[in-house]
């Protein structure tokens, strides 16, 4: 006899309904285990990208496109970024030859749209250009928390020179953050230098500086894996960063940094470059893989050659490329004929 006959037989009730009971108390039973098992099928957990590890060896060979579409990118968006700065000067000067005048052309239909005009044109440069990089870098960070998007960003915004794609992904991946923390960071400390960064530089070389260091420090990530035969993936805007503390710490050495976790501690722009190229090189003497040191020491590294050689020789070797533009917008050269 079972243990429910026995309390049914106690009880003093019939075994139909003992049998009922077991039955209904099976049944619930059933749809608890139903349940749990549509919850567990629901809740899909996402891959950790920095774990992601790609076991396909590369040769040198594989560098080839790498190489070619850094020096494309960096002649298009220097190229870009130049007749960029032409049409701000354009429209400056329009507006200066009549300041009282107001053409109407900038106003937005609809009083939402024109406060948001009026409160974007009063921002420092800087803020307008850290503003659409932070917005960037929100969007893919929110991508990787969507399940459906996950082969796409692991095809586009993981950059390794082994991965599907291995070009587009050197820029896109200067977007991507995986982890709040690592996404936090890195826009807190663009927002805390580019202000000065941005009047020295101005917007335009600043932009062309920040997205060439970006593609530059994932170009130095590719050869260190493809020597060392160290399979992984890297995401993230360090080196990018880096890069603008190479330029900031460059052009004022003696400017003082503090770490927001230590109150109190202060040590200069020049010594904190320091440290981080003896950081970095000993992370990649030692062979360690909590970051991508290749990466943050060319970033490093690259601002502090835009300072004494790129913008000399990429920024400022311009003037024929915008004379040409300049001729293409204002017809000047069919004048001449």
């Amino acid at each position: 006899m079972s243990v429910i006959s026995r309390l049914c037989g106690r009880l003093g009730l019939t075994n139909s309904s003992c049998s009922l009971n077991a039955s209904k108390s099976t049944f619930r039973m059933e749809i608890r285990q139903f349940r749990t098992k549509r919850q567990k099928k629901s809740s899909p957990t996402l891959p950790e990208p920095e774990n992601l590890i790609v076991r396909k060896d590369v040769g040198f060979s594989a560098l080839k496109r790498p190489v070619m579409f850094t020096f494309a990118f960096t002649g298009c968006t220097v190229a870009g970024c130049a007749i960029w700065q032409y049409e701000n000067m354009r429209e400056a000067a329009r507006r200066s030859r009549l300041p009282n005048f107001d053409f109407g052309f900038g106003r937005k239909a609809g009083d939402l749209r024109e406060e948001f005009r009026q409160w974007w044109n009063k921002l420092p440069d800087n803020e307008k250009l850290f503003i659409p990089i932070c917005a960037l870098n929100c969007l893919v960070f929110l991508g990787w928390r969507i399940p459906a998007l996950q082969g796409v960003m692991m095809k586009w915004f993981l950059a390794s020179p082994s991965g599907v794609a291995t070009c587009l992904p050197m820029l896109l991946s200067t977007f991507s953050h995986y982890s709040f923390v690592h996404l936090g960071m890195n826009m807190f400390c663009l927002h805390s230098l580019m202000g000065p960064a941005v009047n020295i530089l101005g917007q335009e070389q600043f932009l062309a500086m920040y997205l060439t260091g970006g593609v530059f420090s994932s170009l130095a990530s590719y050869v260190f894996k493809v020597g060392r035969s160290m399979p992984g993936v890297s995401l993230g805007a360090s080196g990018a960063v880096l890069a603008v503390i190479g330029v900031f710490g460059t052009i004022m050495p003696d400017a003082r940094f503090q770490i927001i976790f230590i109150p109190g501690f202060t040590f200069t722009a020049d010594t904190a470059i320091k440290a981080l190229i003896c950081l970095d090189t000993a992370g990649l003497v030692a062979g360690w893989r909590m970051f991508d040191h290749a990466a943050h020491l060319a970033g490093v590294l690259y601002g502090i050659f835009w300072c004494h050689a790129g913008s000399r020789f990429l920024w400022d070797s311009r003037a024929p490329l915008v004379n040409a533009w300049h001729q293409f917008r204002t017809g000047s050269k069919r004048r001449d004929e």
